[in-house]
């Protein structure tokens, strides 16, 4: 399994910012640069010390046939949502959700090392353009 960056350049906000309350979005484009069915993509930065609240997506093409995306890090890759079906309506926004999801359960997660938000998906990503979002909180 490759891991390929889908993130380069995207900006950590320096971390001066402490005790702030913010989100961090990337567009991944599958269409511009595919991902085969055996990687896994970096859609956001996360760096040490942040507590990611919640992660969310929104697609803007979806993606063909039943291919499905799990979101979650480089701990657990399903972490934040196991399996999102990635062919729904141009418009369609999924969540991590608490109760559901491991990460959203507690509240989230805190990275004591910097990582990464992964999408692993089933099949090769040929046609998908989405919107990863993660809500974060720098608590010390």
């Amino acid at each position: 399994m490759a891991l390929k960056d889908y993130c380069p350049g995207q900006a950590v906000p320096p971390y001066k910012l402490k005790e702030s309350h913010f989100v961090v979005k990337n567009r991944v484009d599958f269409g511009a640069v595919n991902l085969a069915a055996a990687d896994t993509a970096k859609a956001i930065e996360i760096a040490a010390g942040w507590h990611v609240k919640k992660v969310w997506w929104k697609i803007y093409t979806p993606e063909g046939a039943a291919d499905t995306v799990s979101v979650g890090d480089s701990a657990n890759a399903t972490s934040w949502n196991a399996a999102e079906a990635m062919n729904q309506a141009i418009g369609t926004v999924g969540e991590s959700q608490g109760g559901v999801d491991a990460y959203a359960t507690p509240g989230g997660k805190y990275y004591a090392a910097a990582d990464y938000i992964l999408l692993t998906p089933n099949a090769a990503l040929t046609a998908l353009v989405i919107d990863v979002v993660a809500e974060v909180v720098i608590p010390f």
